[in-house]
């Protein structure tokens, strides 16, 4: 997907929603994982990317594609959503994936944003790739929420 044809094709979350997400960031685990996936998308427009959310089921390994460009050049991110309970951190395996797929779609890089925490092997794994992925647990999650405000 080349970064031109991305746009910003996502439901807008409202201001007076990530305010309340802001003042009581549990709320996040009472909307869907689409609804996740909604949000996390217009925390990154907010953030000036171009952000396209990709169809709500078989998505191929990724939620929400991430574009930019600046005088480096043109990136792509893919970004794989995962709203779990506090108490299931995302493992080894997931990362994984998403790292398999950002080198099946040559993108720049690959996030996974989830509402809880990251397994010490996904932990382990990504520092082996840190260049490639990124991890967004519940708190960076609530950082980006109070930077789009």
């Amino acid at each position: 997907m080349a970064v031109n044809t991305i746009g910003t094709s996502v439901a807008t979350v409202s201001d007076e929603f990530l305010k309340k997400l802001a003042d009581n960031p549990s709320l996040l685990y009472e909307v869907s994982p689409r609804g996740f996936e909604q949000i996390v998308a217009e925390l990154l427009s907010r953030q000036g990317y171009k952000v396209e959310l990709t169809p709500a089921s078989r998505d191929g390994g990724k939620d929400i594609y991430v574009a930019t460009k600046d005088s480096l050049g043109s990136f792509l991110y893919l970004v794989e959503c995962k709203r779990f309970a506090p108490d299931r951190p995302v493992g080894v395996g997931l990362i994984r994936q998403l790292f398999g797929t950002v080198q099946a779609e040559r993108a720049t890089a690959g996030i996974l944003a989830t509402t809880s925490s990251f397994t010490r092997g996904a932990r382990d794994f990504q520092s082996k790739v840190e260049f490639q992925i990124s991890l967004q647990d519940y708190l960076g999650i609530q950082k980006w929420i109070h930077a789009a405000l």
